[in-house]
Order: C-alpha cells, then structure tokens, then sequence
C-alpha cells in the first residue's frame, strides 16, 4: 500500500523561514523546535487514517509536517484508510500500529474478539452530522423511519453510529436503508435529488456544504447518543510489549495539537502539511483553513482538563447504548479504554 506522504524529512530552513512569517510561529518554534534523531534512533512505526487525508486529521498530519514524530523519536507512515472497516482490518493484521476511529467502532470490534484498547480521545463529541435539505428536513433519526440515508462506508462509524440512533428512537433498522457514498460534498446532490433523505458525514463536509452556501439542516449525532467521537487505538500486546512507542506516539500527536492551536496562521498549517499529503478538498485553501479549525472545539467538548483524555461517561454511554440494542455482549466500559499512557504526556 502507498501514502501520498511526499517527504519524511521538512526542510528545516524552509520550515524556520515560513513560521517565523506566521502568526506565534516563532514562539511554537521554541517550544516544539526540532531535534533530529539519527536514523538508528528513530522507530519505524505505521498509522492509518479512517478515511484518506482529510483536514479532520490534522493533529497526525501535522506532527509529520512539524516535526513532532520526528522530534520523538518516531519515523511514521501514514496510511490513507477507505473507512473505518478497512482501517480496523489493516490495524488487526498488523499493517498499522495505530489507528484512528470512532468510539462505537471500538466496542464492536472489541465485542467481535479485536484486542483493540483506546489511548486517548481527540474529539471527545462526534464529527458525524446528519445533513439533509432545509427544505425537507430530517430533524431527528425518527424522521428516518422508512427512509434512505447515505452513510460514509459500508460497516463503518457512520453506519453504526445510524443503527445506534435508530434504535434508542424504537426503530427497527431493517426498515431503514443505507447506502455507500463516501464522505465528500459531492454527493449531496443526491440527497437533493430525493434519492436519499439525508447523508452521514464529518465536519469538514458540512463546512464545504456551508461555504457553497447550500441550503441544509445539519445536526450532530451527539444529540442522539453522546460518546467518544474520534479515538486513538492500539493492540493490547503494543501496550503490553512497546509502552514507549505508544508514550512517544501520543506525546507527538499532544505537541501537534499544541502547535495547531498556538499558530494562528492556518494558511501556514496547511500549506505545510501540504507538503507531505494530497488533502482531500484542500484545493480550496481558504475552505480547508476554516474545515480545519471548525474541527478544533470537538477537541475541548468536555472541557480543557480533558483535552485527549477518555472520559468515562463517554465510553458508559456508547457502550451501554449498544449493549441495550443488542448489538454487542455486555462488556465492562472500562475495560474499552487506558489514561495511563496519555496521562504520562500530559503531566
């Protein structure tokens, strides 16, 4: 498999002379400066993405492009994934270390025997929105009842998420369908053309979706059924057999999240990243800027104290919504999820 990654290494002088231009570059510089590590030091490790390289992702994305895996001592690739499904696959055969998926993804791969355990939370509500015509709205997953609704990937975070909602509002899933239509604006058009009543998608679309000033009703899945929204996953053996790779791992993603927010110029942020990975829309600079930091409050939803942190009440209420549905065992939350290692990186 391939990655559009077109570097491992920034050019350190073009990287000084493009953020001492942005705003609070210089101080991020000082603070998150890179020292390279010789290539015997440095620990090959792979990711994968969900779904290929969308803005949404910018705290990996960017801990490439700034230096910050490089910084801690990890040489990463990351993978574009083609839905969570696939993702999870990849990760379970050992083809990517860690992965980047949905809470509700977690506890069914766990409840399908995927010694899977979640090392941190980036987005501690959803970015999955329900968008549909303002015009002929779906207001709640009640008004899907007998419906088509387009979801991002077949068995992915979008079509669980839509069984979940489906059936806390007492409707039998089986009487809903679904289709495939990736996570793109484009395929909006058929939800206007009446051949779906609505579509799952992430934040950054709904953000296209505004900017080309579409006329949509959007609402968070979190207002159906509150839980992890994007986790960091690894095997259980990573955590067992190589603690300091997963530390590593998280304390690069922690300094990129810290760099994202201190640098104001998202323009600079971006075309950085740029530089390595083929972004998905990124053609519209000005657009991807506002996705990318549209993105950022997701990240403090249960407040700053519990930036990256899992929180309990997440995991008990995904958990306990899909063990009540029937659609796992039962399976202690806890069990679902470690602070211990994010913890150490955020002391």
């Amino acid at each position: 498999m391939t990655t559009n990654k077109k570097s491992s290494v920034v050019n350190r002088r073009a990287f000084l002379k493009g953020s001492a231009a942005a705003v609070g570059g210089a101080a991020v510089i000082a603070k998150f400066g890179i020292n390279k590590a010789t290539a015997a030091e440095m620990k090959k490790v792979t990711f994968i993405t969900p779904y290929g390289y969308l803005i949404g992702f910018a705290p990996v994305l960017n801990a490439v492009a700034g230096g910050h895996f490089e910084k801690a001592g990890l040489d990463i690739t990351v993978l574009p994934g083609k839905g969570s499904s696939m993702a999870i696959q990849q990760t379970l055969a050992d083809r990517a270390k860690f992965v980047r998926i949905s809470g509700v993804d977690v506890v069914k791969a766990v409840d399908k025997g995927a010694p899977f355990v979640a090392i941190a939370t980036i987005l501690q509500a959803s970015p999955f929105f329900v968008v549909s015509p303002a015009d002929s709205p779906i207001r709640t997953a009640k008004d899907m009842a007998g419906k088509k609704i387009g979801v991002v990937s077949v068995g992915g975070g979008t079509e669980n998420m839509l069984d979940v909602m489906l059936h806390k509002n007492g409707i039998d899933v089986a009487t809903v369908s679904r289709e495939a239509v990736g996570n793109g604006a484009g395929a909006y058009g058929l939800v206007k053309q009446g051949k779906l009543a609505a579509y799952i998608v992430s934040t950054g679309t709904v953000s296209r979706l505004n900017f080309a000033g579409e006329k949509i009703l959007a609402w968070n899945v979190d207002e159906e059924v509150k839980g992890p929204g994007q986790v960091y996953v690894t095997k259980r053996e990573t955590l067992e057999n190589e603690p300091e790779t997963v530390v590593q791992f998280l304390t690069a993603v922690n300094n990129s999240v810290q760099d994202l927010l201190a640098v104001k110029d998202g323009m600079f942020l971006l075309k950085r990243m740029l530089e390595h990975y083929e972004i998905l829309g990124a053609r519209d600079l000005d657009y991807t800027v506002r996705a990318m930091r549209e993105e950022e409050p997701l990240w403090f939803a249960e407040g700053k104290a519990n930036l990256m942190r899992n929180v309990p009440a997440r995991w008990d209420s995904i958990t306990n919504g899909l063990i009540n549905a029937g659609f796992v065992k039962p399976v202690d939350p806890a069990s679902l999820y470690t602070n211990t290692f994010i913890d150490k990186v955020l002391v």
